[in-house]
């Protein structure tokens, strides 16, 4: 197996010197490193409003963070779920993946 360096780079990096209008969303969909990514955008998450994020439901990846993991993370970072959609069942595990849309409990939006 090839090994590869790569440079990760935090939301908080990326959306430095970026001022959103509102409301200001954001989707999350990186099979398995969710919580990782939440954890880089503490800054961020303040600005949003609504986060749009795949989260699991049976560990697909090693280390994966299940939906109750990435619920409460963002629960604490005061945000609630509104909605989910778009579930991905396997007939012999039912429900493994869906999106999920939470709302800032400090935005007006």
């Amino acid at each position: 197996m090839e090994k590869r360096e790569i440079v990760i780079k935090t939301l908080d990096d990326l959306f430095s010197n970026i001022s959103f209008s509102k409301p200001a969303m954001i989707k999350i969909d990186v099979q398995g490193y969710e919580l990782e990514v939440l954890k880089g955008g503490k800054k961020l998450l303040r600005q949003l409003d609504y986060i749009l994020i795949e989260v699991s439901n049976k560990q697909l990846y090693l280390g994966q963070p299940l939906e109750i993991e990435i619920e409460k993370y963002l629960y604490d970072m005061n945000f609630y779920k509104m909605d989910e959609n778009m579930p991905t069942t396997i007939s012999d595990y039912g429900v493994v993946q869906k999106d999920i849309l939470y709302k800032n409990n400090k935005s007006n939006e």
